[in-house]
């Protein structure tokens, strides 16, 4: 009797351990597609960030320029 106990708690370790696994897998996909859309708003942040700093340096030119007696 205290075998059929032991071998009920066993399989159901192995039940709930196949499902975490299986939820694990199964959540790869969703965690490499959140992954890529965060990288590609980071690589967007990092142009407007570029941009403005471009900007920035212009508009200082245009000002340094215009600020000289040339």
């Amino acid at each position: 009797m205290e075998y059929l106990i032991v071998y009920l708690i066993f399989i159901v370790l192995g039940v709930l351990f196949t499902v975490a696994i299986m939820r694990a897998v199964f959540m790869i996909p969703t965690i490499v597609d959140n992954l890529r859309a965060q990288t590609k708003h980071l690589n967007e942040i990092k142009q407007n960030q570029k941009d403005l700093l471009a900007a920035l340096n212009t508009g200082h030119l245009v000002k340094k320029a215009a600020d000289s007696d040339v």
